[in-house]
């Protein structure tokens, strides 16, 4: 799993004892984060080991997987030297093999909240079997948030936009108690890799984090990122995972959420059409479902969120191949112009 941060990482080396000088591992973190940003935490080491990150008060468990592990052949020149005795055995085999040491690799993905401030600490509890015995050692960082100044509307909508009905109040509360284990379950085998595939190839109308004014009531953050479909277009999920929730919901409307492992997990809404089920396993591009404009909309769009250990990010810095983890929030763009038709004159 190849991944690259575009801001300075601090490097660490945890060493478990002095009688294994040569046993540790050395891991990765950035300094600095802005609000509402996903990064990683990297391991590598020359031997199988396992352990837990502490993040904000929750435990990310996690273990390594063989990164790599080659065998390089170099064959020497077999043809005789004549400057060498006759008598010299010249049909010897000068192949000679070097190997090369296994790399043993883990990575944690975090989330930094969009109303963090200052410093905040971060753990790493680490376990190793050296010599038949299960070494450990505890090790931290400091992680700054950086703040970052959201995108703002002062939208006049439809009075059912700013207060639902209230006879719905007790299906949206059951809502939410449905979704409240999914944010809170934390596996511990990742099948995210990254970068993430885009769902659509649709521009972003909706800012994650936008704060919202309707009709001069301030609403809760946006906490998701609108992109623009035509109703059917299809949905691909972001990464490999299993569908843990496909319904209908008040606001959200037909949902799919995938659990990527780890407590990953991408959010798809307003979905015209579910092509998915609860319980199935995906792969990372498999369609979800079609574009559509079920919930509470004004129009047809894919409402995608993702949440890690039930932080919600920005996911669009996840679709390129460098994860950008400092800066603004994801720009909003115009739409664009309609194509145009051709006349075709009647000859």
């Amino acid at each position: 799993m190849k991944t690259f941060f575009t801001h300075a990482l601090v490097v660490f080396a945890l060493i478990f004892s002095p009688a294994h000088a040569f046993a540790k591992i050395a891991w990765e973190a950035p300094s600095e984060v802005s609000q509402g940003r996903g990064f990683i935490i990297s391991f590598k080491n020359d031997a199988p080991f396992k352990g837990e990150v502490i993040w904000r008060k929750k435990k990310v468990p996690f273990s390594s997987s063989l990164q790599e592990a080659n065998t390089n052949t170099a064959a020497k020149n077999d043809t005789p030297d004549d400057s060498q005795d006759d008598s010299q055995d010249d049909t010897q085999d000068d192949t000679q093999n070097v190997s090369t040491k296994n790399t043993y690799t883990a990575q944690v993905l975090l989330g930094m909240p969009t109303d963090a401030k200052g410093n905040h600490n971060l753990s790493v509890i680490m376990e190793e079997n050296i010599d038949g015995k299960v070494q450990s050692s505890k090790a931290s960082s400091v992680i700054k948030s950086l703040p970052v100044k959201w995108v703002s509307h002062n939208l006049k909508v439809e009075p059912k936009f700013v207060q639902p009905p209230q006879d719905l109040m007790a299906r949206i509360k059951a809502e939410r108690e449905q979704r409240a284990p999914i944010m809170a379950n934390i596996s511990p085998t990742p099948e995210w890799e990254l970068p993430f595939k885009r769902p659509v190839n649709g521009t972003i109308s909706g800012s994650f984090a936008a704060r919202r004014v309707f009709n001069d009531t301030p609403k809760s953050p946006h906490m998701g990122t609108d992109m623009r479909g035509a109703i059917g277009t299809s949905i691909r999920s972001m990464a490999a995972g299993k569908v843990v929730l496909a319904d209908h919901h008040y606001y959200s409307g037909n949902a799919v959420f995938v659990d990527h492992g780890q407590g990953v997990i991408s959010m798809y809404g307003h979905m015209s059409s579910i092509t998915v089920k609860t319980g199935d396993i995906v792969k990372k591009g498999q369609e979800l479902g079609k574009v559509g404009a079920t919930g509470r909309v004004t129009g047809p769009h894919l409402h995608l969120s993702l949440y890690i250990q039930g932080v919600p990010v920005d996911a669009v810095p996840f679709f390129k191949e460098d994860l950008v983890i400092v800066g603004g929030p994801t720009p909003e763009q115009a739409r664009p112009p309609e194509p145009k038709q051709k006349n075709k004159q009647k000859k």
